[in-house]
């Protein structure tokens, strides 16, 4: 009965309109285009989800075999842009996770990465703006590691969610690319390490984590830093590439971040897509080399529109 209802009111506002075009325009007032413009906004969404589980049990002859074991990954990829008049906001949301259940329940993890980015931006030209940004990186479930005591092997908490964990703040430029893509470079900034488990230091007996003294929840240290963040871009019929990048250099020394990540996908059919991703990362406060990961997947999307 609603249906019928709603339909109604529709062909109501149809003969409404059709009416109202056969009265004279002047007796209106006029609105131009530039005087529409000032109130036209937009917003686009990119959005992309992925998730695998895997049983491997595997037999060596002549050799002792690997444990059977359980591999399960997924990964969550948005990003939003919200337009109104000379505003721009954007927000991007990455987050992975993998890991790996062997057959005497000894789990460990493969990845787990959770970055979160917000900016606003008023734009000065048609593709100069001011902006400021926060941008986020931390784990999003506790690690564990090993360690020998006493010739048995000891599990402890070895990390946790924003223990450590890194935001970046800056202002400065943004300069808009082709694609929606923007490059911001940030000329006054910062990064703040913290802590929150503080119990870490007796954990890992240790005195300073990620560069955060005992005793202490937070570092900040002063520094310049760029951004761009490219969303899903198509350049072929079934081609499509997206990805972030992060670099912060501190001014009075200390440590140097530097962070890409980028996804290839190639549409196979309606519901099928292979996915190339590549990671680089190098954030001196925990690692002393870079790290470089890479996924190949074959996943199945309920929605695997990419346009």
């Amino acid at each position: 009965m609603r249906y019928i209802f709603l339909i109604g009111l529709l062909k109501l506002y149809a003969n409404f309109v059709g009416a109202q075009s056969n009265f004279d325009s002047t007796s209106y007032p006029h609105y131009d285009s530039l005087r529409l413009a000032r109130y036209r906004w937009h917003f686009i969404l990119f959005y992309d989800f992925h998730s695998t589980f895997t049983a491997n049990a595997q037999t060596w002859f002549k050799q002792p075999a690997p444990k059977p074991q359980l591999i399960f990954y997924y990964n969550i990829d948005i990003k939003s842009r919200f337009q109104f008049r000379k505003w721009l906001i954007e927000t991007a949301y990455f987050n992975d996770f993998g890991t790996t259940w062997y057959l005497d329940s000894l789990r460990t993890k493969s990845t787990d990465h959770l970055h979160y980015k917000l900016s606003i931006a008023q734009q000065l030209t048609k593709k100069i703006s001011l902006d400021a940004a926060i941008n986020t990186q931390t784990i999003l479930f506790p690690g564990y590691s090993l360690r020998r005591k006493n010739d048995t092997l000891e599990r402890f908490l070895n990390e946790g969610f924003m223990s450590p964990g890194f935001i970046y703040i800056a202002s400065g430029i943004g300069i808009s690319l082709p694609h929606l893509a923007r490059l911001q470079i940030g000329l006054a900034g910062c990064k703040i390490t913290t802590l929150r488990n503080s119990s870490l230091f007796d954990m890992r007996q240790e005195n300073n984590i990620a560069g955060v003294p005992k005793g202490k929840k937070r570092k900040t240290e002063g520094g310049i830093n760029a951004q761009i963040t490219w969303p899903l871009t198509g350049f072929k019929e079934r081609w499509f590439i997206e990805g972030t990048a992060l670099l912060f250099v501190p001014i009075l020394g200390g440590n140097s971040t530097f962070d890409i990540n980028t996804v290839g996908h190639l549409r196979l059919w309606r519901f099928g897509r292979l996915s190339w991703r590549h990671q680089f990362q190098w954030n001196k406060a925990i690692q002393s080399n870079p790290t470089y990961q890479q996924w190949l997947t074959l996943g199945v999307y309920l929605n695997n529109k990419l346009k």
